[in-house]
């Protein structure tokens, strides 16, 4: 258990469940061995903001927006596996419930995915 405090969203589980699986997996994935994965959240306005940061080596500037469009990949020579559809049923999930994301690269490496969830969600 993490200490911390509880934040409560109100939204469907399975949809849930998809944003953060395929939001975790693709951390996982582009994380080196023996390195870290971190998840933070916090309140924010009238809902919950989820972070998740890897140690990976980050995605091009000119590509961040993109890597939540299905089938999406990184240039060749960046690839660590995976179809390219786990963001983007993640962004998919996350406006269906009425929230946000986006991604960003963290300092001075890695990736953020900043997830964003109302209270009283729609899903």
């Amino acid at each position: 258990m993490i200490p911390g405090p509880a934040l409560t969203v109100q939204a469907d589980r399975y949809l849930l469940r998809a944003v953060i699986e395929n939001v975790l997996r693709n951390a996982l994935q582009h994380t080196p061995a023996n390195s870290n994965v971190t998840v933070t959240w916090q309140q924010a306005g009238e809902g919950a903001e989820i972070r998740v940061c890897d140690e990976g080596a980050g995605v091009p500037e000119d590509e961040l927006e993109r890597i939540f469009e299905p089938f999406r990949r990184l240039p060749s020579g960046t690839r660590r596996g995976g179809h390219g559809i786990g963001l983007a049923i993640a962004r998919h999930a996350v406006e269906t419930l009425g929230g946000a994301i986006k991604a960003r690269n963290g300092d001075p490496h890695g990736l953020e995915i900043v997830l964003y969830l109302p209270r009283g969600g729609r899903g």
